[in-house]
């Protein structure tokens, strides 16, 4: 879920993520995990991010993330991305 829709699978993140890019051009996004904790068998995320929009406007905001164990690999199960205004 976002503030542009509700998407899930394969091929709605990849149309999400396409939309995104075509109508924002973000550059120097940056993500810092603050806190993990565990949740259960999975992790829990807890942090921020800010990205340059459009090569002058600067967006951001807090996030959680769960992070789940696939094979040998750690996988986004979900996000949650909080935007702050301004």
């Amino acid at each position: 879920m976002s503030p542009l829709g509700i998407f899930s699978g394969r091929d709605g993140v990849e149309k999400y993520f396409t939309e995104h890019f075509q109508r924002f051009d973000p550059s120097d996004q940056l993500t810092k995990i603050s806190y993990v904790y565990a949740f259960g068998d999975d992790l829990c995320g807890i942090g921020g991010w800010s990205v340059i929009v459009k090569g002058r406007v600067h967006g951001g905001g807090y996030l959680i993330r769960v992070y789940t164990r696939v094979g040998d690999a750690w996988k986004i199960r979900v996000e949650v991305d909080k935007y702050t205004p301004g």
